[in-house]
């Protein structure tokens, strides 16, 4: 759509315009989008759904949407939900103008789509408290990754079933709706692939991907205070196979 599809849609009916983000997918091709900062000096209220929840601009998603950037912009009303890149519950959030937040609170219809407490506390959390997994997650570097993939690779030199375990570089996703199409590079543990059944059954669980003949096990979503339970578990895994 273009500019002049939404000022001719306009008329003494619409109670506002609303933008959605694809979330989930990438739209590619002969097609063209009108910008937040373009549509916000229509005559009526600009409501944008950012999707993923993202509240400030991340530098390893330029191209994410975030609340912070999107109301600076122009937008109304900003909805998200609260999992995604926020990392919290499932929720639905809505930001922008005071008053016409109020007035939605005070709804009679509000009381149909509230959350309960429990939910509330677990936003209240991901908020105010320490950095959630996701977060955690986008703030390690592939620097760090190959290092930490190193260090497991070389203590495992050790084990004869796995003495030709290594560190590769990788990518990662988002995923969960979240940044579509964007790869995040990253570094793995590759490791023999017919370990992956036992280590997704093994007494730890670990699971990863096999890619080309080979089990990797990306840390991009493994916490580095992890790093022994995991080198832990694939020991676990060998001796029991070996035994």
């Amino acid at each position: 759509m273009r500019l002049r599809d939404y000022e001719d849609a306009i008329t003494d009916r619409p109670a506002f315009i609303l933008k959605v983000h694809p979330s989930n997918f990438v739209v590619e091709g002969f097609t063209a989008a009108v910008s937040v900062r373009e549509l916000a000096p229509l005559p009526v209220p600009l409501v944008v759904d950012i999707g993923s929840g993202l509240l400030r601009p991340h530098p390893r998603l330029p191209h994410e949407p975030d609340a912070e950037t999107t109301l600076r912009a122009g937008a109304t009303l900003v909805t998200a939900s609260g999992d995604k890149l926020l990392g919290g519950p499932q929720a639905g959030l809505l930001l922008g103008e005071s008053e016409m937040v109020e007035g939605l609170r005070r709804h009679p219809f509000a009381r149909a789509l509230r959350v309960d407490k429990l939910t509330l506390a677990a936003l209240e959390a991901t908020l105010a408290g320490p950095a959630n997994p996701v977060a955690r997650a986008l703030g390690r570097s592939t620097e760090e990754l190959m290092v930490r993939a190193r260090e497991l690779a070389g203590a495992l030199a050790d084990v004869p079933a796995v003495d030709d375990a290594s560190a590769v570089p990788t990518v990662g996703a988002v995923g969960g709706g979240g940044a579509p199409g964007v790869v995040l590079p990253s570094a793995a543990l590759s490791l023999p692939a017919e370990l992956a059944g036992p280590l997704r059954t093994g007494a730890t669980p670990v699971v990863g991907r096999v890619h080309d003949g080979r089990l990797l096990l990306d840390l991009l979503a493994v916490a580095a205070e992890d790093d022994a339970a995991l080198l832990d578990a694939v020991r676990r895994v060998v001796e029991t196979a070996c035994t």
